[in-house]
Order: C-alpha cells, then sequence, then structure tokens
C-alpha cells in the first residue's frame, strides 16, 4: 500500500518433549503500521500466545494449557432497529421486544462510530483428561473393588475463558490460573465455557454410561449500547447398551436451562427436560438401520409459557465396501403450546405447533482413485417456511 508502511516482528521459543512429559510452546509477534501521513498516529497490535502439554509416560493424565493475548482495538457500534418493506426485515416487534422473524418488519442495523478503543482480547483454555483404566492395565495382578472401578472410568475436563478488556487494565500473573478471570469493571466483552464429561465402561466392554454436564455464559456490554448477559446450562446422562444379535440400545435423558437478560430486562428464564431411545440393528459393518423417539418439555417461568415435542426418527446407513456410502434420514415431530398460540420463538427450538418434518439425503462414492461424487438433499417444514428443498451435487478431482 503507497500509504501505509507495515512492520512486523516474531519471536518463538519451544522446549518440545522434555523427560517425555512436558511441552511447551511460546510466541510473540508486534505489528506496527505507519501512515505516510505524518499527523496520523502509528498502529500498533501485539499478540502473545504460550501452550503448554504435560503427558506422562503411562498417559493415565493429559493437561493442555492454552493462553492468547492480543492487543488490539474495537470500533464502539451503535445499533438500532430500522423498519422496512412487511415481510422483508428479520425482527418482529412482540410485547415491546425484538424477536427474530425472517418475515418481520424490521432488520437490526449495526455502525462503527469514529471512537477506536483500545482493547486486549485475553483468551484461554484447558483441557484436562483423566484415564486412571490405563494405570489399572499395567496392574493386572491387583483385582480389588476400587482397582475394578478404576479400570472402568475416564473423565475429560474442557475450560474456556474469553474477556475483552481496556487496555488500561494490567495484566495479573494470577490470571493464568485456570479457575481465575480478570477483576476489570470496563469489560467490553466476557465468554465462559465449561465441559464436563464421566465415562464408564464396565469391564464386559457390553455397555457404555456417559455423564455430560455443559455450561456457557456470555456477558456484552458496550457492542449493544447496553449490558446483554445469557446463560445455558445441560445435564446430560446416556446410556448405550449391547442387546446381542447386532442390536444397540441408546438411551438419554437430559436436564436444561436458558436465561437472557437484555439491558437489564430478563427477557426469558426456562427450564426444560428431554427423554430419547433409539434402538440400532447393525448388519456387519455394512448397513445400519436406526429407528427412534424423542419427548421434550420446556417452561418459560417469568410468562409461565411451556411447549411439548413429540417426535419420531429414523435412519438407513449403507457403506460400500471402499467406495463409500449413502444415508437417509427421516425426522417428524409434533409440537403444542400452552396456553395456545402457533409458536414461541425461544420455546422448541422455534418450531410451529403441529407438524414438523425434516428429510436428508447424503451420497459420498469413490467413482475411481482421482473421482469422488457427493449428493445431498434436504427437505424441511417449520415454523419459518412450508417447504424448504435444497439439492446438491459435486463432482471432485484429485491428482
Amino acid at each position: 500500500n503507497k500509504n501505509f508502511n507495515l512492520y512486523v516482528w516474531q519471536n518463538q521459543w519451544s522446549l518440545p518433549n522434555w523427560k517425555n512429559t512436558f511441552n511447551s510452546n511460546l510466541e510473540f509477534s508486534s505489528q506496527i503500521k505507519k501512515s505516510s501521513n505524518q499527523k496520523d498516529k502509528a498502529q500498533r497490535s501485539n499478540l502473545a500466545s504460550w501452550r503448554v502439554n504435560l503427558s506422562p509416560p503411562n498417559q493415565i493424565t493429559f493437561l493442555e494449557l492454552r493462553y492468547l493475548i492480543n492487543q488490539t482495538g474495537v470500533f464502539q457500534k451503535d445499533q438500532h432497529y430500522q423498519k422496512v418493506e412487511s415481510g422483508k426485515g428479520q425482527y418482529s416487534l412482540v410485547d415491546g421486544q425484538y424477536v427474530p422473524d425472517p418475515q418481520g418488519d424490521y432488520i437490526l442495523v449495526s455502525e462503527n462510530n469514529i471512537n477506536l478503543l483500545p482493547t486486549s482480547l485475553y483468551t484461554k483454555s484447558v483441557r484436562w483428561i483423566f484415564s486412571p483404566y490405563k494405570s489399572s492395565n499395567n496392574n493386572k495382578t491387583s483385582k480389588n473393588l476400587f482397582s475394578s472401578l478404576l479400570s472402568s472410568f475416564y473423565t475429560d475436563t474442557y475450560i474456556t475463558v474469553e474477556e475483552q478488556v481496556s487496555d488500561k487494565n494490567l495484566f495479573s500473573i494470577q490470571w493464568l490460573l485456570p479457575w481465575s478471570s480478570l477483576n476489570s469493571d470496563s469489560a467490553f466483552m466476557r465468554n465462559f465455557s465449561f465441559q464436563q464429561e464421566l465415562n464408564f465402561t464396565p469391564l464386559d466392554q457390553r455397555h457404555f454410561f456417559k455423564l455430560k454436564w455443559v455450561k456457557t455464559t456470555s456477558e456484552n456490554q458496550l457492542y449493544f449500547n447496553g449490558r446483554q448477559t445469557k446463560e445455558e446450562d445441560s445435564k446430560t446422562f446416556s446410556g448405550n447398551f449391547n442387546l446381542g444379535k447386532n442390536f444397540l440400545l441408546q438411551s438419554e435423558y437430559g436436564l436444561s436451562s436458558k436465561k437472557q437478560n437484555y439491558l437489564g430486562a430478563l427477557n426469558f428464564n426456562i427450564k426444560g427436560n428431554q427423554t430419547s431411545l433409539v434402538v440400532t440393528k447393525r448388519n456387519f459393518v455394512f448397513t445400519e438401520v436406526s429407528l427412534g423417539t424423542q419427548y421434550s418439555e420446556e417452561r418459560e417461568l417469568i410468562a409461565k409459557i411451556s411447549s411439548q415435542e413429540l417426535g419420531f426418527k429414523s435412519k438407513i446407513l449403507h457403506s460400500f465396501l471402499n467406495r463409500g456410502r449413502i444415508s437417509t434420514e427421516a425426522k417428524w415431530s409434533k409440537v403444542s403450546f400452552s396456553p395456545a398460540a402457533r409458536n414461541y420463538w425461544y420455546l422448541a427450538g422455534g418450531k410451529k405447533a403441529g407438524g414438523n418434518w425434516e428429510l436428508n439425503f447424503n451420497l459420498n462414492y469413490r467413482i475411481s482413485q482421482n473421482f469422488v461424487y457427493l449428493v445431498s438433499y434436504q427437505s424441511q417444514k417449520n415454523s419459518y417456511f412450508k417447504t424448504k428443498n435444497l439439492f446438491r451435487t459435486e463432482l471432485k478431482a484429485t491428482f
């Protein structure tokens, strides 16, 4: 660019596989953008990342830490809803709130103002896997109850934290702790995600059980001219049972909650539960046929609104030896609301009252060593459109 000069400095340090247990990688880069106009200030951004892996030779545990600090800037956004021609918008005004509606009368307009705010984006993630069964496999002489339980158990934990704050906030070494966050009153954005899995497989290897907990929170203050907070929490228990003769039963029960607070008003507070059963018949590795049912309920606790959904699904999957596979999946569900209504956008996944269905067809077939043929077809009907059909075909060639 004739009007700018760009200067980039990068540095990297790594410690690979120290004592077959520890790995670390540290990177830092700085970028300076100078304008040929002496009146314009130079723009500088810094990026630092650090990754740490810890895994002993017996592989009983695995720990990974990732840190990223990006010093940049953001434009403060001004947002407002603008009325357009009827049916050509993306939002509707319902009870004083703008709710998503593909056939609405309003659109959301977002504009950057002239103020560039210097900020730092702090991101970190933690992944920890604990597999005591690997240790018990090395000690096959132990047959007590405790060692038997360990031989069937492992856990997987994943945490991500993302915060964007003003550059006036100084970095604290305490932030490197997995559970710590920045103590800042001028945060533009905060996101937190936690996922925990507990897996249990009995010694006969015929059945498998999993307990999964997922929690996410997001908070924005300045991007939307006011504070917006969303929280979602789900707990799911699932079991896979080998019934013999190539039959598999999959069952699942879950509890969920969703909250949203926008500009000080609690938009919704939803509690729900879901139950599903799926029976699968496998013919070696070539053909798989599944039939299942699902029932879910959701209750909005403030407006005293509830939804019920009963659904059925089927799937056929066939594999061509060394060639590809073909699959067909059909879903149908019936939704009802109390009090009766056509739909509530925040319940039942936005589906309408009555029947909702979806059909998916996929073909992935290797014609020869260099050519692959792909076909996909989707037909869907829900509250947003009467019927939607999407067909796609591809021929890929590699040489």
